[in-house]
């Protein structure tokens, strides 16, 4: 599995190289390790450890030695670094009785005798991606990390995600912020970072990390919000809470983080914006994280749960805006990939909790945005249009907001805003961008950059070979190129994966079958081969 920029935050264990034993690669540089040349899923932290253990066959590296570079230090048992050893273990199809590649230094640590042979990187490429360094934007930037899970029960993950989560949407309501997508940062999960190499990967100035420990009722939170481009601690605080503080505590924790970035103290009505569509309801709030969480996997067997979730959390608190937002936003999935038995059932849905949301709070962007994508369906471009607009003046940083706007003003041929929402949406998430790319795929097609769009396409078949809309934007991209070779070798691949394809079926999930997008989509896609 390749896990690209994410997994630089502890690029610092090894030098970027390429180390080869037995028919595996390690590239430390692209992070991804391959067996005879297939690619393979390595969790963050057993990467890192490979990483470790590899760059050093020429010596024992001892436990406190694992923890401080893998896990940065933090208090970690002797199972989990086991639970690593082992799933590397299996990875490498190694075992603990033939010790074939990592020997085990009876309590005292591991080293790796796979006898690796290296090759470097050029330096070209070192220079070329220092050439390519995001600038800082113009007010204050900041990434809020995957909070820890310090509780030895991992089910209790959804605190140190939920509190995340939370404290990273409040800030985004900030228009005097830049505050990096949930899509990157949570792409950091699980991994000990340097938070100067998450801020240059990133391009923001300051970073937020912090840890959750849950016992019984209590929590013990912790939080740092750190200087990243000197490492310096600007802010740290750890609370010691009832469980049910929680929503105050996030409250107060934002409060301060804002303080501290923007130098001025946050007012009660500022306040009340950000967390408006909240809930008090702890299961309400813990089955939206769940949720939350499932529908950004963009798998369809994973928001079908989503969507039960949802409606207990709304069992819980009907009033709970957040609840309503992000079910409609599920159904919004199931009507626009095609997944849902009844699209008519599905747009109902979208439509009514998405106006429950605003009942509750008439700010909320997504919502506004959902709307506008309903009244697109209906055929009400000037409703739509006008939805879109408020959407993205009420969120601006939230990014799935953004990118359903851009989708919208396509559908409205208002091809420069799509296109500047687009690319403001690829620099809120500058890594982890399946889901922008999709849309940038449809955007840049839709708008005759049919380069912008092959770039965007040829992303999500690198995550995922099989992907429609990366296939279908190569097609027409290629297509439109004159490139037809090309555009019949997608064609082929398209088949493969979907023998059932037709163009109409396809247009019509997607609300082109009348556009005129549609019809250059149309023709593009009948000139490659595809059949109506």
């Amino acid at each position: 599995m390749n896990f690209g920029a994410n997994a630089r935050g502890m690029g610092a264990i090894a030098a970027e190289m390429i180390y080869q034993f037995e028919d595996f690669k390690l590239d430390t540089d692209r992070h991804e390790l391959t067996k005879a040349g297939a690619s393979l899923a390595v969790e963050p932290q057993v990467f890192a450890l490979l990483e470790l253990l590899v760059s050093n066959p020429d010596r024992m590296i001892p436990k406190d030695e694992i923890i401080e570079k893998v896990w940065n230090g933090r208090i970690v048992s002797d199972g989990s670094l086991n639970t690593r050893i082992r799933s590397l273990r299996k990875t490498l199809e190694d075992d603990g009785r033939q010790q074939r590649l990592i020997k085990t230094h009876h309590g005292q640590g591991f080293r790796f005798v796979g006898n690796p042979k290296t090759e470097g990187h050029s330096s070209e490429a070192s220079a070329s991606e220092e050439q390519t360094a995001l600038a800082l934007p113009d007010r204050p930037s900041i990434a809020v990390l995957p909070f820890d899970n310090m509780s030895p029960d991992p089910e209790q993950e959804f605190l140190a995600d939920g509190m995340c989560e939370d404290i990273l949407t409040a800030l985004s309501k900030d228009p005097q912020l830049f505050v990096i997508a949930r899509n990157s940062t949570f792409k950091y999960k699980g991994q000990a970072v340097d938070v100067r190499e998450v801020g240059r990967e990133l391009g923001v100035a300051y970073v937020l990390e912090g840890s959750v420990r849950s016992s019984g009722e209590r929590l013990r939170i912790t939080a740092q919000l750190i200087d990243a481009r000197t490492g310096e601690h600007i802010w740290a605080e750890r609370y010691d809470r009832q469980r049910e503080d929680i929503f105050a505590l996030q409250d107060q924790m934002t409060r301060q983080i804002v303080s501290e970035l923007l130098g001025e103290l946050i007012t009660t009505n500022d306040q009340a914006k950000i967390w408006v569509g909240g809930t008090e309801n702890f299961d309400a709030w813990q089955a939206v994280v769940r949720a939350t969480a499932l529908v950004a996997t963009m798998e369809r067997a994973r928001m079908i749960e989503a969507v039960r979730l949802l409606e207990t959390a709304i069992e819980f608190d009907p009033l709970y805006a957040s609840a309503h937002v992000v079910l409609a936003n599920a159904h919004f999935h199931f009507a626009i990939n095609g997944w849902s038995d009844d699209p008519t059932e599905s747009l109902a849905a979208i439509a009514k909790h998405a106006k429950l949301a605003l009942d509750i709070d008439p700010t909320e962007p997504l919502a506004t945005a959902l709307l506008s994508f309903i009244a697109l369906a209906s055929g009400d471009l000037d409703e739509a249009d006008r939805l879109a607009t408020s959407a993205a003046q009420l969120g601006p940083d939230i990014i799935a907001n953004i990118i359903m706007v851009a989708m919208v003003f396509v559908y409205v041929d208002r091809f420069d805003a799509a296109t500047k929402l687009t690319n403001h949406a690829l620099r809120l998430s500058p890594i982890a961008r399946t889901t922008i790319s999709t849309t940038a795929a449809f955007v840049f097609t839709s708008s005759d950059d049919f380069n912008a769009a092959l770039r965007h396409a040829e992303s999500l078949l690198g995550d995922d070979p099989h992907n429609l809309n990366g296939l279908v934007a190569a097609i027409i991209s290629h297509q439109k190129l004159g490139q037809t070779g090309d555009a019949a070798q997608y064609v082929d691949r398209l088949l493969r994966a979907f023998p059932e394809f037709a163009i109409e079926r396809y247009l019509a999930s997607r609300f082109l079958a009348t556009h005129p997008v549609g019809e250059r989509s149309r023709s593009a896609l009948l000139a490659a081969g595809l059949h109506a």
